[in-house]
Order: C-alpha cells, then sequence, then structure tokens
C-alpha cells in the first residue's frame, strides 16, 4: 500500500488549486491486476501505470463510503460504466461481471494531489481497501458493486471447529496435511470439448467420480490462468459448475485436482487419510425427550 508523502498535507494547504485523480487497483481472485484512474490521461504511479477511464477501460467512479462504528464493516459503492469496446483481458468488461470474474476481487481506492498533471511525488491518500462483496446491479452498459472493508474477512463463526460428522478440514489444507502438488493431473483438451464439458485427448486414468467437487486451472490459451470448479466427473470428461470465460480449443492445456465430500469413508478409500479425519461420525444426533 502506497502511502502519502509527508509533505502531501503542507502541499495541499499551500496550493489554492492542485490536479486531483482516483486510482482504482483491482485484483480479481485468478491473480489478474487490473488498474484504472479517472483522470484525463493514464497515469504512471508507484511502477504501475493506471490508465485513463474511456481509453478501452471503461468510466469507474468511486461511490459512498458507509463507515460503521463497533464491530461493523464499512463499504464503499464502485461503478463501472462501459461498453462492448471496454475490453479485460479480451473480454468486454460488462460480459465479465456477468460471468462473476469480479467476485471477490480486492479493490483499493486511492487519491493522488499534483501540481501539475502526471507529477505524483507527493504520493497518494488510501481511501478504500476492501473486497467486493455483492454486483448490485449489472446492465447493458454498467454494473454496480458493493466494496466491504477488509475486517468482514474476520466474520467468521466460532468456535472455529464443531462438532459434526463431516470433516471440518477444505482438502489439502493444514488440517487435512495431504499435499496439492501430488495429485495435480495434467491433460489437455481435444475437439468437441466446450466451456462447460472438457474432453481430454488422453483418457484419465482415474475412475468415474474421482474427480467430482474438484478444481482445475488453465495454463494455455484463452482461458490461460482461469480456475474452474467440476460438477461432475463422468465419462471420462468434466462437466463444470460455471461456463468458461472464453471458448476453449483443442490443445488447450489445464491441471486439475480431485475433489473431497467431507465423508470418513472417501477420506480413508480415496485418499488413505483417515488419521486427519477430522469429523465425529459416531456422535449420536441430537434428540428431544418428550
Amino acid at each position: 500500500m502506497k502511502a502519502a508523502t509527508a509533505g502531501l498535507k503542507s502541499f495541499v494547504s499551500a496550493n489554492k488549486t492542485c490536479y486531483r485523480a482516483q486510482l482504482f487497483t483491482i485484483i480479481l481472485l485468478n491473480g489478474t491486476v487490473l488498474r484504472y484512474c479517472d483522470g484525463q490521461s493514464s497515469i504512471s504511479f508507484g511502477g504501475s501505470v493506471f490508465n485513463a477511464s474511456r481509453t478501452g477501460v471503461g468510466a469507474w467512479r468511486r461511490g459512498r463510503i458507509a463507515t460503521k462504528l463497533g464491530t461493523e464493516s464499512s463499504t464503499m459503492a464502485l461503478t463501472v460504466v462501459a461498453d462492448v469496446t471496454d475490453i479485460m483481458n479480451s473480454i468486454p468488461i460488462i460480459q465479465a461481471v456477468q460471468l462473476g470474474l469480479f467476485d471477490g476481487a480486492t479493490v483499493r481506492v486511492e487519491t493522488l494531489f499534483m501540481s501539475n498533471y502526471g507529477n505524483t511525488s507527493n504520493g497518494a491518500v488510501v481511501n478504500f481497501l476492501g473486497d467486493v462483496t455483492n454486483v448490485d446491479e449489472c446492465g447493458r452498459s454498467h454494473a454496480k458493486f458493493t466494496v466491504t472493508s477488509l475486517t468482514h474477512r474476520l466474520d467468521t463463526p466460532l468456535p472455529r471447529k464443531l462438532i459434526q460428522p463431516a470433516c471440518p478440514h477444505t482438502l489439502f489444507d493444514s488440517g487435512c496435511t495431504l499435499t496439492k502438488g501430488g495429485f495435480a493431473v495434467n491433460r489437455s483438451i481435444q475437439a468437441g470439448s466446450t466451456q462447460t464439458l472438457l474432453i481430454p485427448s488422453v483418457a484419465f486414468t482415474q475412475a468415474d467420480g474421482y474427480f467430482d467437487l474438484g478444481t482445475g486451472t488453465f495454463t494455455s490459451g484463452a482461458n490461460n490462468g482461469f480456475s474452474f470448479t467440476i460438477k461432475k466427473h463422468t465419462g471420462g470428461q468434466l462437466q463444470l459448475h460455471v461456463p468458461l470465460p472464453f471458448v476453449v480449443n483443442a490443445g488447450d492445456a489445464f491441471i486439475c485436482y480431485p475433489g473431497c465430500d467431507k465423508l470418513q469413508s472417501t477420506c480413508q478409500n480415496k485418499f488413505n487419510n483417515l488419521i486427519n479425519f477430522g469429523g465425529a461420525p459416531y456422535v449420536p444426533v441430537p434428540e428431544t425427550a418428550l
């Protein structure tokens, strides 16, 4: 996070007029970093270029920031106005919003105060830092988001570990202890694959159902870097939960991992990891005596 220089306060006080621009840094869950500004032209700041609004990247505007007292998280409204010519990674921005690519993205908004436009020596003031927690509107030419401050990540139910039949761990986390790389399967797709159905060019050696509820990531092609969730592994093919953002082509490579339904039998028979199973399947269910 880039902090304003110590002289920024005196600069604003001493200058009746100055140039101001807001910088938007958006980090998608797939790791893509987008940078925009609402100034008259693009701005270089902190070693990065922030593209000016309406130069093929849409018009980004910050709305009202609602600051909350106590333990409630603050929120900020964020709006983008764009048309089909406003592109993000070869896809129109509004289409990317509709596909859910901005869901959960981290947003940082900063304000620059400049004696001359482009002179960023005074640094920037961070106005807000948070995650996209809701897409409020998505029309043909605009989208509105709710961005919630990072304190919302602390909204975790307590106690952390509950007594329940299913395992509380996430596959490959520290409680599970399994190494994700040891279960990675690399494949490329063949003709006939679609944005919701992947047909591997080399058949899987794993039985149908092995990749149910699993995940994967494309390592080449138009969807390079995008992750997906596997709904069903049947007939040697992978059915996806959500369509991929781009059309797939024969030869596109991906890496996929198995899924886990958190049952004791799955932990034992599929992963041979019963020693780290965290569920309590033999605890009697609560009953009420009349």
